[in-house]
This record gives C-alpha cells, structure tokens and sequence, in this order.
C-alpha cells in the first residue's frame, strides 16, 4: 500500500507545477486503490504460479494497463 502511494507522487507533481493538470481527490483515492488492487493480485498470483512468475506479473500488469487506458480515455 506503500508503494502505491508512493506512486502518486507523479500525478501530485503534475496537479502542481502543470496547467491544466486537474485531479480531485476522488481521482488520486481511486489510483491509489487500482494500484492498490493491481499489487495484491499481482502478489496472490505469482505466489500461486511460482514457475512462471515474470510471465503472470506481466500479464497483470498489461490487463491493468489495458483497463487503466480504456478507463481515461472513456
């Protein structure tokens, strides 16, 4: 859960210092609990598929991409 607030960093910095930058709150308390929820399974399914670790880690990854894409784009 650290880790993913440490991630926002990046969206603080642009909300900041970049004009037309506009995040409201509910914005960052949803990115944080996708990222949030991206780690948890991430961390669930490679301790499951111990042999193809780096393979399921990715392919997460890409599905949570996919969806975060598909999600700012509307």
């Amino acid at each position: 859960m650290g880790w993913s607030a440490v991630a926002l960093i990046i969206p603080v910095l642009g909300n900041t210092f970049i004009d037309g930058w506009s995040w409201n709150w509910n914005e960052f308390v949803f990115a944080w609990a996708f990222l949030v929820v991206m780690a948890t399974t991430i961390l669930f399914l490679t301790k499951r598929f111990t042999k193809h670790r780096l393979i399921v880690g990715t392919v997460v990854f890409l599905v949570f991409a996919s969806i975060w894409v598909i999600l700012a784009t509307g």
